[in-house]
């Protein structure tokens, strides 16, 4: 008994006596580029995939588009990053009215991923209607704000990027880089500001190519 007491004491004197299990993740890093699920050429009226959910976050008020591809005949666009679809928010389109304020986020029914990490995106505006993104490209800025998950949602983040068509007819989107603080998000909100001669309420935000690191909680051992 006495052998057995000092056993224990001298293991729990070197930290052995009760191992502490911390939640543990897997984790993968991703690219959304939304071209392998189809879309009307020019028009903002379907969901980014079923119930907005694509791939393994949910794309809330935003709308998938079909671009026109680079132009030939001198028409105005927006080129996607990758061809052939992007998405699109703005105060009049039918997902963002339908569904609320546009985020990329890792809350829905069923969801595995309880964070994610927001790297980076391609982006642009264009002129946009409830109907439809018209492909008149427009200057503009792009903000996006980071919160933590639920139930704290606490604002970890904010970033805003900004849009210059340099009077371009047909113009490429451009990389935005989200800095620190985009990390172990519940969700990354999106709105779109422009100070010219368009009303913002008319001002799509065009986005492609999201790069994030979702990850996926693991149970303990034993």
């Amino acid at each position: 008994m006495l052998r057995a007491l000092i056993f224990n004491i001298t293991l729990a004197g070197f930290g052995l006596a009760i191992p502490t299990i911390s939640p543990s993740y897997n984790s993968f890093t991703q690219i959304d580029l939304f071209d392998d699920i189809t879309g009307a050429t020019g028009v903002a009226v379907a969901p980014v995939g079923s119930n907005s959910i694509y791939k393994t976050l949910k794309f809330n008020g935003f709308s998938l588009v079909a671009t026109l591809g680079p132009s030939t005949n001198n028409l105005p666009n927006v080129i996607a990053q990758s061809d052939p679809n992007y998405i699109a928010f703005s105060a009049l389109d039918a997902e963002s009215v339908l569904q609320g304020t546009p985020a990329i986020t890792a809350t829905y029914t069923d969801s595995q991923i309880p964070f994610f990490d927001l790297k980076s995106f391609f982006y642009a505006c264009a002129l946009g209607s409830q109907e439809s993104i018209v492909g008149v490209p427009v200057s503009c800025n792009i903000t996006v704000t980071g919160y933590s998950p639920a139930p704290a949602n606490k604002q970890v983040g904010k970033a805003t990027f900004v849009f210059n068509t340099n009077g371009g007819v047909s113009v490429d989107m451009q990389k935005a880089t989200l800095p620190q603080g985009f990390t172990g998000l519940g969700k990354a909100v999106f709105s779109v500001q422009n100070g010219g001669a368009v009303t913002t309420g008319l001002t799509a935000g065009l986005v492609d190519n999201v790069e994030n690191t979702v990850y996926i909680s693991v149970k303990p051992w034993g």
